[in-house]
């Protein structure tokens, strides 16, 4: 899942919130975070961690925005 807070920065994760599964895609961008529309978790968007009190992540890509094309380094 690709986001874009106000600040105009992107970013982007796995699209699978780690408490259950949930699509993050369809979560709430609050300035650096996204918040998992099933049960609340808030998910850190430079890291893909899961904020205090709850624990887990999921996985950040690196991104690049080029000439308007949004660029994803995915892992090997």
């Amino acid at each position: 899942a690709v986001f874009r807070n106000r600040s105009d920065e992107v970013f982007a994760l796995r699209d699978k919130c780690p408490h259950m599964g949930g699509p993050l895609s369809q979560g709430i961008v609050s300035g650096r975070q996204v918040t998992c529309p099933l049960h609340n978790w808030c998910i850190g968007l430079t890291d893909g961690q899961a904020l205090p009190q709850d624990e887990g992540e999921t996985p950040a890509y690196e991104v690049q925005v080029d000439d308007g094309r949004v660029l994803l380094r995915l892992p090997a």
